[in-house]
């Protein structure tokens, strides 16, 4: 359980922004990366945002330290970065 305030557009006022992820898949298919995201639940923009860092990741324009400090204070940035 994480949470993911930094990878929405829901006002953390009106609702919990702590999601539970299960698992997280990547696979190449042809031209392809797909991911499949499994959780508890999403909020407005989660997923999008999430795949939006995952490329930068894979770009190496972010870093692991990067990717936990949006888990761990809030950022503006994965919004910048949705897909």
């Amino acid at each position: 359980m994480k949470n993911y305030r930094s990878f929405t557009d829901d006002e953390p006022d009106q609702k919990s922004t702590s999601v539970l992820i299960d698992s997280v898949e990547m696979r190449e298919d042809g031209d392809l990366i797909l991911i499949r995201i499994r959780g508890s639940h999403f909020l407005w923009k989660m997923v999008r945002r999430i795949v939006g860092v995952l490329v930068e990741v894979g770009r190496r324009r972010l870093s692991l330290d990067d990717v936990r400090r949006f888990l761990s204070t809030e950022s503006d940035a994965p919004a910048k970065l949705t897909a």
